[in-house]
Order: C-alpha cells, then sequence, then structure tokens
C-alpha cells in the first residue's frame, strides 16, 4: 500500500505541475 500511497502522490504532483504549465498558458494568451 505504501508503494500505492507513493505512486499517488507523484501522479498528484505532476498533474498539478501540468496544471500550472496550462494555467500559465492560458494567461500569456489572454495578455
Amino acid at each position: 500500500m505504501k508503494e500505492l500511497d507513493q505512486i499517488e502522490n507523484q501522479i498528484d504532483a505532476s498533474l498539478k505541475h501540468i496544471r500550472s504549465k496550462k494555467v500559465e498558458n492560458l494567461d500569456s494568451h489572454v495578455t
């Protein structure tokens, strides 16, 4: 179960990273 938690955390972190990148791209397009 510990391994699964680690994988979930990694996926969560990468998802947040992708989302913040998308937001940056959207902001740059808007301005």
